[in-house]
């Protein structure tokens, strides 16, 4: 639960960064795991540098050294990013550069309600659920219905559950539901077609720079009878009119 607050020791349960000559491994620190015969063996994390008997981390400072069976290496508390560094995979996801600038123009503050869709690996979603937190709260959406569990449950195991509800949702189609209709401070949609949601109605709209399209995104935005500001932003810091080699992004504020 070492996501939830910082703090100096390392506990059981915990999720610890470990620095590597410039290399960084997220560990679940447990003294045991079950391998891939279903038996309960001793947690060894096997790196570059030799092994780490996990059990070893349980009770030590964080940021302090941790020997290896072929050298050393720090042990430090996880933030959001540096779980974008060493999150497992489920799909492609943004990072902290990316991060700021969503978190920048979403004008997120403490007890902020903000909506994500999708959910993906939950890189941006730990950034959300630390920059809403303590009375705020981040509803974020997955289509697919395995990622959005996984999701779940690496929430609940950082301590950061009740800052968030992760759903199983396709949203394009089927909207965020009745009951955040008009709770909503923001909304984030990095999805292929993130301008279909248009029309689900909020005050505050974002769309991601993960987004893939083939036509421009302010197409049908006057249509909506928007009257609020709108702007797209590229992922890579360029503007809405400046020309890219990739399929830009887009980001929509009403």
């Amino acid at each position: 639960m070492s996501f939830r607050n910082y703090k100096d020791k390392i506990e059981e349960g915990d999720t610890a960064i470990l620095y590597l000559s410039n290399n960084l491994y997220a560990i679940d620190v447990r003294p045991e795991m079950k391998n891939k015969k279903g038996e309960i063996v001793e947690n060894v994390y096997q790196t570059p540098f030799g092994a780490l008997k996990v059990r070893t981390l349980i009770g030590a400072n964080y940021g302090s050294r941790v020997e290896l069976s072929k050298g050393w290496g720090h042990v430090i508390q996880p933030t959001p990013e540096l779980w974008s560094l060493t999150l497992p995979h489920r799909t492609q996801i943004i990072y902290t550069p990316d991060i700021s600038m969503i978190l920048l123009q979403l004008d997120l503050v403490p007890g902020s309600i903000v909506i994500e869709a999708g959910t993906g690996s939950g890189s941006l979603t730990h950034a959300l659920i630390r920059r809403v937190r303590p009375h705020g709260h981040v509803h974020t959406f997955d289509f697919h219905e395995h990622r959005s569990k996984v999701a779940q449950e690496e929430f609940q195991e950082h301590g950061i559950a009740d800052f968030v509800t992760a759903k199983h949702r396709d949203v394009l189609a089927d909207g965020f539901g009745e009951e955040l209709n008009g709770k909503a401070d923001a909304v984030f949609l990095d999805l292929p077609s993130p301008w279909i949601g248009v029309p689900h109605k909020f005050e505050h709209w974002a769309f991601g720079p993960h987004s893939r399209r083939t036509e421009d995104p302010r197409i049908g935005l006057s249509t909506e009878g928007h009257s609020k500001e709108h702007f797209y932003m590229e992922g890579n810091y360029t503007t809405a009119n400046q020309q890219t080699d990739h399929d830009p992004a887009i980001a929509l504020i009403l």
